[in-house]
């Protein structure tokens, strides 16, 4: 294995291990502080909470890792409107489920109170308060999360690991440092009050960014200025039978040559257009029993280099893997797909929602 991919994989695995430690030092202090000014009533509902968040989490992170599940892919297909597009969408989305199941707990304080502790009349205040302060945090949380996600997709990763530790470790220290004074409910508020200052750090972190105040989505998502392909950078074409796909292949390769790239890389990703989209509808629907299929394929011409994006809805199927199984004693199988192979720079494949997406770079 090469020592390069398993100091990116280290990489792409080191929030998760900020994550952790944070989560410690969270766990350490929070239980110690209420242990220590609440008492053994102040532990048990902080039970209650974990119990309650482990639930109700899932919905801000719902939003967030189906927002992360596709940057990724329109960031490196350099598709601007369709990543704004989601962005919006998972705020507005993730606002409104975190809003109401907000609202739904403060309601439900007293009845939800009475189901984890029902013969306990002296916890009630203390478990309702919890109930009504703490899931204010879901709100927040959702919108810092995504753009989080978004600058993992970009690999903007310094403030991702800095942020991953951060945000968890501090919900404990603010509790050790304010319960003594405001009592429990600081304890519960923590989580609400961590998440608003992350996003004010994030906001300071877009000014220094874009050096001037802008707060534009494209700028809290932090793309770069020149991000995204002009009308004139890309082609755009959805082939539902073979006779679209060889339309395809010829409208990229004519789009290649007005673009001055040279004819060998036109015909080169004219093969590839052909050869992967043809597979896609000769052979990708074969064993499914959806009736309505496609292949939607994308070009873009941006800074001297290509982009293809092909996308279908059929079953899953990777086709570096298809690649890296070639026989080399039998070079005359397969050779649409060995073309392109070779002639791509870089090859992306992502499964998500069950639609597939490959990206080759030229």
């Amino acid at each position: 294995m090469s020592l390069r991919l398993v100091l990116q994989a280290a990489a792409r695995g080191l929030p998760s291990l900020m994550l952790s430690a944070g989560v410690i030092i969270r766990n350490y202090c929070f239980n110690y502080s209420l242990n220590h000014y609440v008492g053994a009533a102040g532990v048990a509902v902080a039970g209650v909470m974990a119990t309650v968040s482990s639930l109700t989490g899932a919905v801000p992170a719902g939003c967030y890792n189906s927002f992360s599940a596709l940057a990724g892919v329109y960031y490196g297909e350099e598709d601007r409107e369709s990543l704004l597009d989601l962005a919006r969408e998972a705020i507005c989305i993730g606002t409104v489920l975190c809003g109401a199941t907000t609202a739904l707990l403060m309601l439900l304080s007293a009845p939800l109170s009475s189901l984890f502790f029902p013969s306990d009349a002296a916890v009630q205040p203390l478990a309702r308060s919890m109930f009504v302060l703490t899931f204010t945090y879901l709100v927040p949380n959702v919108f810092y999360n995504i753009l989080l996600q978004s600058y993992r997709a970009q690999n903007r990763m310094l403030l991702v690991n800095i942020m991953s530790f951060a945000e968890t470790a501090v919900i404990g220290v603010f509790t050790m440092l304010t319960i003594g004074t405001f009592g429990p409910d600081a304890a519960w508020l923590s989580n609400t009050v961590v998440d608003v200052m992350c996003i004010i750090v994030v906001l300071i972190s877009v000014v220094f960014y874009r050096r001037k105040l802008d707060f534009s989505l494209p700028a809290l998502l932090k793309l770069p200025p020149g991000f995204g392909a002009g009308s004139g950078e890309e082609m755009h074409f959805s082939a539902l039978s073979i006779e679209d796909v060889t339309l395809a292949s010829e409208k990229a390769i004519a789009f290649c040559l007005d673009h001055g790239f040279s004819s060998k890389i036109a015909n080169h990703v004219g093969v590839c257009v052909e050869e992967m989209a043809g597979n896609v509808l000769t052979h990708g629907f074969k064993s499914t029993k959806k009736k309505e299929y496609y292949a939607d394929v994308r070009i873009v011409s941006k800074d001297g280099g290509l982009t293809v994006r092909i996308r279908d809805n059929c079953r899953e199927f990777d086709p570096r893997k298809r690649m890296e199984s070639f026989d080399d004693e039998h070079p005359e199988k397969h050779i649409g797909m060995r073309i392109s192979a070779k002639a791509a720079r870089q090859v992306d494949y992502y499964n998500n929602a069950g639609i597939n997406t490959l990206i080759m770079k030229f």
